[in-house]
């Protein structure tokens, strides 16, 4: 059975970063990058998505199995980064 952040080769997978201000209050950073790395070790550049203030996504699709990393990181007005790991196996259908 899946758990969370476990996905099958073969998903698109949305990552996303909240971001604040000192004062807890949602705030959008003045330059923003997203990167990923499969598990290859290979690392893409991605264009995050706003969602809203402070609220950003990129999406990534997954073409291998193992564990991928994800980081978004924000200068500028909102210094913050956010990371993550998420695992992708194989389907028993494929």
């Amino acid at each position: 059975m899946p758990t969370a952040n476990t996905y099958t080769v073969g998903a698109e997978v949305r990552v996303s970063a909240t971001f604040r201000d000192s004062t807890g209050t949602l705030a959008d950073p003045t330059d923003l990058t997203g990167e990923y790395e499969d598990p290859s070790g290979t690392i893409t550049q991605a264009t995050p998505v706003k969602d809203g203030t402070g609220l950003y996504h990129f999406d990534i699709d997954v073409e291998a199995s193992g564990t991928w990393y994800y980081r978004l990181a924000g200068t500028g007005a909102v210094k913050a980064a956010a990371e993550g790991a998420f695992v992708v196996g194989i389907s028993r259908f494929s």
